[in-house]
């Protein structure tokens, strides 16, 4: 059934949490559009490195239960500590395993979800799947992500042989943080030295307080960047998020019509094959927004910017030495 029509409200809650226009919905609950694919890490095979890979869980949000299957059908608790083997073959160990949690239901703001990867074996993992089978696998179709209960801070920071992530789903329509000091998916891949691909999408529209903040900090091989659907952004949201990622050759189209305070700062620093940046927001002049976001990018490139914006020149703006052509959304 469709409504039409005023609504106006002062203040909401929903049990203990107070509604925003991030997790407050009229209507029916909303569902996310991508086929549900369940979370999956595999081994995978390259060139110069051993078949065998491993990683296992060092964080278990509180209150929460990570299961895994190698069939998807039979499950176990997944313990702390517990060291997971992948063949790339198949042949010595399982090829991959499914993952499933309700960290939804976690009791502590501070804790989040956590993975090492060993570097012992020298093998190469791929993570694929809808991430929100780890969120609520009871209902992975929810459609936003409320950061409280979120649990994806850094979720494989340091992983060393993590490699390919291209086919890993983020589908949340709306990452809210709030006052709380963890955010959605910040550092969530931080220093993965061996991480080549990115997921294709970020598929958010609403995102808050540092949510993408040092997403893919220091991944020095990765060549791939995420498409960036978020309209609406809130302080620190792109904060360092591709710092010294120094194969990069292309940003991801940046369309948040208004940054906020320090949308972007450092994003691109030290990124030096950087070449083709896209920034369609038409109001940058929030504080450090822009603050030395492009140091040490390529010294000749292409800015695509919003005809409407006043970006000035240099480090804190658009390189100089580039030509600059005007785009809209």
């Amino acid at each position: 059934m469709n409504y039409t029509g005023n609504i106006s409200i002062t203040q909401a809650f929903w049990g203990n949490k107070t509604l925003t226009p991030y997790n407050a919905f009229v209507g029916e609950y909303p569902l996310l559009d991508q086929v549900l694919v369940p979370f999956e890490i595999e081994a995978i095979s390259m060139s110069g490195r051993s078949n065998i890979a491993d990683f296992w869980l060092h964080t278990v949000p509180q209150g929460t239960t990570i299961e895994y299957s190698y069939d998807n059908e039979i499950w176990a608790t997944l313990t702390q500590g517990l060291d997971i083997v992948l063949d790339a073959t198949g042949v010595q160990y399982p090829k991959s395993v499914f993952l499933r949690g309700n960290i939804y239901n976690k009791t502590n703001n501070y804790d989040d979800i956590g993975f090492n990867a060993g570097s012992v074996n020298n093998g190469a993992l791929k993570v694929k799947g809808n991430i929100m089978y780890l969120f609520d696998y009871n209902n992975p179709s929810r459609g936003f992500v409320v950061g409280k209960n979120t649990g994806f801070e850094g979720m494989f920071n340091d992983c060393p042989n993590l490699v390919d992530v291209s086919e890993l789903q983020l589908p949340a329509k709306s990452l809210y943080s709030g006052n709380y000091t963890h955010w959605t998916y910040n550092s969530m891949f931080y220093n993965c030295p061996d991480l080549v691909y990115a997921p294709a999408s970020l598929d958010a529209t609403i995102i808050d307080y540092g949510a993408y903040n040092a997403m893919f900090y220091m991944c020095e091989n990765l060549i791939s960047v995420p498409r960036i659907e978020a309209l609406t952004g809130g302080t620190s949201c792109f904060e360092n998020m591709f710092y010294g990622c120094s194969k990069i050759t292309s940003s991801p189209e940046i369309k948040v019509d208004v940054l906020p305070t320090r949308a972007c700062y450092n994003m691109f620093y030290l990124c030096n094959n950087l070449s083709t940046i896209t920034m369609l927001a038409s109001d940058v002049s929030a504080t450090d927004c822009l603050y030395r976001w492009v140091e040490g990018v390529a010294s000749t490139g292409t800015f695509y910017k919003h005809p409407n914006a006043n970006i000035p020149p240099g480090m804190s703006g658009i390189p100089e030495g580039w030509t600059v052509i005007n785009k809209l959304p």
